[in-house]
């Protein structure tokens, strides 16, 4: 999954009705709205309610993250109650808690694979320097000058011919 940076605004209240909006940036680019802001709002339903939000993502992605917090708040709400803000709260602090858990094991993972891919070329290296000292040891009669001198035979061990 990529990167989502969310600039955006909420407009309560009703489409249609008297509105009060409430803005979010990212901290990287202060309280100046981002050029990328598309101009009119999205409608999404979470918990019964319609908010309309300005933002940087995509349609489809905003409609996603929405229906993953509607989708706990109805986890976390009994069938036929209204969700209050407690419960807007509370599902919130659950999906807060999951991507932590997410993150946690992502670390672990990583680092993991850290160590085994350090573990791996510490075994490469000790084979390569186990390989050097062999042939730094083999015998220096590998070539042997013959009584004429523009010719090198070469001693390739012993035969495969048995």
């Amino acid at each position: 999954m990529e990167n989502l940076r969310l600039d955006l605004t909420l407009v309560f209240g009703r489409p249609g009705g008297a509105n009060c909006s409430f803005q979010h940036f990212h901290p990287s680019v202060g309280m100046l709205p981002s050029a990328g802001m598309p101009k009119s709002p999205v409608e999404l339903r979470v918990g019964g309610q319609t908010y309309r939000v300005v933002a940087t993502a995509e349609e489809a992605d905003l409609h996603r993250l929405a229906d993953v917090v509607d989708g706990r708040l109805r986890q976390l709400t009994a069938p036929g109650r209204t969700v209050s803000p407690q419960s807007l709260l509370l599902a919130a602090l659950s999906l807060a808690h999951d991507l932590e858990e997410e993150q946690k094991r992502r670390l672990h993972s990583e680092q993991r694979a850290r160590e085994m891919l350090s573990s791996l070329l510490q075994r490469i290296d000790s084979a390569l320097e186990a390989d050097s000292a062999e042939v730094a040891a083999a015998p220096s009669a590998a070539v042997a000058p013959t009584e004429d001198s523009s010719e090198v035979e070469f001693d390739f061990g012993p035969s495969l011919d048995t």
